[in-house]
């Protein structure tokens, strides 16, 4: 008896997964969803204890916190590959899947990243100094919260992407920086250093930076899929001569470029795996 003949009507023609079998890789992205719900309960929970002076008791509730992100990265490889062993993929699997990963991967590392980065910045700091800290960590982890709500967007709506560089066709390799692995990123820094918050402007600044290059990647990922939908056989107007059609994308183009600028343009394609 193979793995999916559990899960399959024998009754039906042709053979069908049961009903009950749409719940199983519903049940990892429930996972998903709670661990991530876990995270964002334990960065606030660090945050007060560090409020109060017990670093220690904070990075206990950070390294929960990350770790929580960690195990929702497994279980977000699990369900989709679960729902695919067993014939259950749908889409409401799909936008379920999205939801939880804004969750799990946007919302959950975003408030991590600034309660244990920037939030503990020392007092010793000028009070306008540290205000502009504090602005800049609020707009980059909503920066990395809105990057990866758009990537993952992005790909719910795109059938048969065709990224700019393709790569050889026998490897596999992602468009990007996943969210995924960005948040995991975040994780990992946190409990790499031990989970103490960051009490010094000097690391605050350079954990700043690295989100922002976490972002850049998804941002390059978005403005390369535009540059493929310009080069798509756009028809403007169904009756115009094939050089008016090229002139037109050719405009959208140069739009294109003028909003997202040169410099966001990469040139060495796709990341490969």
């Amino acid at each position: 008896m193979g793995f999916r003949d559990p899960f399959t009507d024998p009754q039906s023609q042709p053979r069908r997964p049961r009903r009950a079998a749409y719940a199983l890789p519903t049940l990892f992205t429930a996972g998903n969803i709670f661990l991530g719900y876990l995270s964002i309960l334990r960065s606030f929970r660090g945050a007060m204890m560090a409020a109060t002076g017990s670093d220690i008791a904070a990075a206990d509730h950070f390294a929960i916190a990350a770790k929580a992100i960690v195990a929702a990265v497994v279980l977000d490889g699990l369900d989709g590959r679960i729902a695919r062993m067993t014939h259950t993929t749908s889409d409401f699997g799909r936008e379920m899947d999205s939801l939880a990963d804004v969750i799990s991967f946007g919302i959950a590392p975003a408030v991590l990243a600034f309660a244990w980065g920037v939030q503990f910045v020392g007092a010793s700091l000028a009070p306008t100094v540290r205000g502009q800290l504090f602005n800049t960590g609020y707009f980059v982890a909503f920066l990395f919260l809105l990057c990866g709500a758009v990537r993952l967007a992005r790909f719910n709506v795109q059938k048969n992407p065709i990224p700019k560089n393709p790569g050889r066709p026998d490897r596999k390799y992602f468009v990007g920086l996943p969210i995924p692995a960005a948040a995991g990123m975040v994780a990992a820094v946190v409990y790499a250093f031990g989970a103490v918050p960051i009490g010094w402007w000097p690391p605050s600044v350079v954990w700043l930076a690295l989100l922002a290059r976490a972002e850049e990647s998804t941002r390059q990922a978005a403005v390369q899929q535009l540059t493929v939908l310009v080069n798509l056989p756009i028809t403007i107007d169904p009756k115009a001569e094939p050089a008016t059609q090229a002139k037109a994308r050719d405009e959208l183009r140069t739009q294109i470029e003028k909003i997202v600028g040169e410099a966001a343009m990469p040139e060495d394609g796709p990341q490969r795996k």
